[in-house]
Formats: structure tokens, C-alpha cells, sequence
């Protein structure tokens, strides 16, 4: 597939359009998300999100003082801290939702641990065993909270009445996690079938992504900026496809537009990636 035609310009405008879009608190990962009508997906966990539920959900006041919590943990590095209070929302809540959330902060967790390791210490480098076994056990305990989302989102929907279109979205986004990309292309295809076309054009843009479809991807992020399906992260995935496909510039320039709207780990990992090949 030949790279779709990209106007930067254009695309950069919605970015800086997205000061007027209202945040709210996202019930799964406590982050604020930009609240894009009825139905969105997170601007951090990548997760559906009802608005309706969403309602509910942030009405429990505990839940949301919690929520607060983990994140100021986070937010100090302290992911040790942030993982013992979310475990204690997911043993309370136990939704395929939260278990996929908890792989998240357990993967964060993982990649600060193998970040620490440094190859200029002195001696036999003792501190950095203990980073990169530390990491691996933090890795397979990510597996672990995706496997658990990823087998509960298959009993919901297998069942004759608590299937729905929000738990095979999860269930999708589970597989990704665990790398299982045929097992995502068959959710993929489960979710067109509940006619719900946000969430199946999201999943293609990611499953392409994943796979390294760049092209595809770009395509698929175009139709989620379309006013009538519209999602702020198909901005990242633009700029990413951008960015694989050599457009440093354009792609810095749009993910810098991003950045000043919405910030995350994914968009400041991408930032920083590009700004680095552009310095080389």
C-alpha cells in the first residue's frame, strides 16, 4: 500500500484544537483523557471508555482517591509503591479492565528497573545483575495481569449475555500485549461485528501498527481524525508511521503540536526518539 498523502499542517491544527476538548479522569488508569463524546479510547491506557460508565465509576469516591494515589507514585518513580495500591483496587474491583492496567504499571515498573542499569560502575557490576533480574521478574509478572485480562475478557464474551463490544476491545488490546497478533486480528474481526466502528478502526490502526504497517497504519489514523470518529491518539500513531517512514520533520513537528495538549509515555517516548535521529 502506497503511504497516503499527509497534510501536516492540517493535522498539527487538531492537535492545538484539542485546548477546547474537556478532560476527565480515566476510571482505569487515573490519568486525564480527553472526553471525545459517549465512547473514546484513553489518552494513557489505551482502554475504551463509556461515558456513561465512566460516570459511575467516578462517583466511588475511593476509587478515585486511589487512583490519585497510585499516580502520585508514579509520578515520583516510586512504581514499588504504585503497583501494592493498585493491586489492593484490583483485588477490591477485579474488572479485565484493571488487571490489564496493572500489566501496564508492572511493564513501567519493568522498563524503569532495566533503565537503571548503568555500564560504568565500578567493579563486577553486582547492582546491575540485580536491575536485569529485577526487570525480567517485573516482565513476566506484566504477562501474567495481560494473560488474566486476556482469559476473563474471553469468558465475557463467550457467555450469552455479558458479551459487548468494551470487553473485546480489552480483550484486543490484551493479545497486543502478549504479542499474540493472529489471536488480535481474530478479536479484531469480532469487534466489526458489534458494529462499533471507532473501536474496530482503532484496533486495525494498532494491530497494523504493531506489525509494522506503516502505511496502514497512517490510513487508519486518517479515518480516526474524521469528525465523526474522531480520536486524539491517532495523532501519535501518525506521527509514529511518519517517523518509520523517514519524515523526521513532519513527524516531530506533529507530535510536538501533541505534546503541548496531551502528555504521555507513549508521546514523550516518541518525541525523544525522533528528536534523538534527527541529532545523529
Amino acid at each position: 500500500m502506497k503511504f497516503p498523502s499527509v497534510n501536516i499542517s492540517a493535522c498539527a491544527n487538531l492537535a492545538n484544537q484539542l485546548s477546547s476538548v474537556q478532560r476527565i479522569m480515566c476510571g482505569y488508569c487515573g490519568r486525564p483523557t480527553l472526553a471525545m463524546g459517549e465512547r473514546w479510547v484513553c489518552s494513557h491506557c489505551e482502554l475504551a471508555i463509556s461515558g456513561t460508565a465512566l460516570s459511575i465509576i467516578l462517583g466511588d469516591r475511593d476509587r478515585v482517591a486511589a487512583l490519585h494515589k497510585v499516580n502520585e507514585y508514579m509520578d515520583a518513580n516510586d512504581y514499588q509503591n504504585a503497583q501494592v495500591e493498585y493491586d489492593k483496587i484490583v483485588a477490591r474491583y477485579a474488572t479485565p479492565e484493571l488487571l490489564y492496567n496493572s500489566g501496564l504499571i508492572y511493564l513501567q515498573y519493568s522498563n524503569f528497573q532495566i533503565e537503571s542499569i548503568r555500564y560504568d560502575r565500578r567493579g563486577f557490576m553486582e547492582e546491575n545483575a540485580k536491575y536485569r533480574e529485577s526487570g525480567s521478574a517485573l516482565d513476566s509478572r506484566a504477562k501474567l495481569m495481560f494473560n488474566r485480562a486476556y482469559s476473563t475478557c474471553q469468558k465475557i464474551i463467550g457467555s450469552a449475555t455479558g458479551a459487548n463490544d468494551f470487553a473485546a476491545f480489552t480483550w484486543f488490546m490484551s493479545a497486543v500485549k502478549l504479542g499474540r497478533f493472529r489471536n488480535a486480528g481474530q478479536i479484531r474481526e469480532i469487534l466489526k461485528g458489534y458494529n462499533s466502528t471507532h473501536m474496530a478502526n482503532y484496533a486495525e490502526m494498532v494491530l497494523d501498527a504493531e506489525l509494522g504497517k506503516y502505511a496502514e497504519t497512517a490510513a487508519h489514523a486518517l479515518e480516526l481524525l474524521k469528525r465523526d470518529n474522531f480520536s486524539a491518539n491517532a495523532l501519535y500513531y501518525l506521527s509514529w508511521a511518519l517517523f518509520k517512514t523517514g519524515r523526521e520533520r513532519d513527524s516531530l513537528h506533529l507530535i510536538t503540536a501533541l505534546g503541548k495538549q496531551l502528555q504521555s509515555n507513549n508521546i514523550i517516548a516518541l518525541t525523544n526518539e525522533i528528536q534523538g535521529a534527527i541529532r545523529v
